[in-house]
């Protein structure tokens, strides 16, 4: 959209084209398409306003781009209020209300990393080892206390016992001075769990987004990122540092 509002610019230049009737260029990756031909032509003061007879019409499941306050926008659909399309009625006193964000985002968590812990328990991991595993695997050689200061979010605790527990599976060794500044890194078992469970983490993670449209999903994690920032009491993210 951005390419054809240009002018002087071979708007087609490294496009995939199709061809449709009487050869007219068809663009790739639309949510529909239109082949017209013009029936009437009118003046529009600087523009030329062209009304087509619909020839052909295709149609995927992609949402469309929107163009709102001077920048391109996703469009997403906008859930009933129930099944039925009739306004759910109010929580009784004291209950859990099905679209209550906490609930909402903790149910998502957990049913997704039911997917994942099956491979733990066949691994004999506990939940702290396996986030420091996977902290390790974005950036190797970190300390037992830096670890525990970017897990401290999930309210798991990363200490020498976890650290010894890796140690003892072959899954880390130590490098360092004290015992509190002792840095962990992976050893090459360590490595390929590492990467095992990542891909586990991302198939959970695909599984979950298998109902939503791509321009869904995308909205879904620029939400979640919004939440995120917005209660973040300061604690460095796990891919950061």
């Amino acid at each position: 959209a951005a390419r054809f509002s240009q002018r002087g610019v071979d708007r087609f230049a490294g496009l995939r084209l199709e061809r449709g009737a009487d050869g007219i260029p068809l663009l790739d990756g639309c949510a529909a398409r239109f082949e017209c031909r013009t029936a009437f032509q009118y003046e529009g003061g600087d523009h030329v306003i062209f009304v087509g007879e619909v020839l052909r019409f295709e149609h995927w499941p992609r949402e469309p781009l929107v163009f709102k306050r001077g920048r391109f926008a996703l469009a997403v659909g906008k859930a009933s209020a129930s099944a039925g399309g009739e306004v759910a009625a109010p929580a009784a006193l004291g209950a859990l209300e099905q679209d209550f964000l906490v609930y909402l985002l903790g149910r998502a968590y957990f049913q997704l990393y039911q997917r994942v812990r099956p491979e733990l328990v066949r691994r004999g991991l506990a939940d702290p080892e396996y986030f420091a595993l996977s902290l390790l695997g974005v950036r190797d050689g970190r300390t037992i206390e830096e670890l525990d200061a970017m897990l401290a979010y999930t309210g798991a605790r990363i200490t020498d016992r976890v650290a010894q527990r890796l140690a003892d599976l072959g899954l880390v060794k130590f490098h360092g001075g004290s015992e509190g500044a002792n840095r962990l890194t992976l050893t090459a078992a360590g490595r390929r769990t590492s990467v095992e469970l990542l891909a586990v983490a991302q198939a959970a993670s695909a599984d979950g987004e298998e109902a939503l449209d791509p321009s869904e999903s995308l909205v879904l994690r620029q939400l979640l990122t919004s939440v995120i920032q917005s209660t973040d009491p300061g604690i460095a993210a796990p891919w950061q540092g």
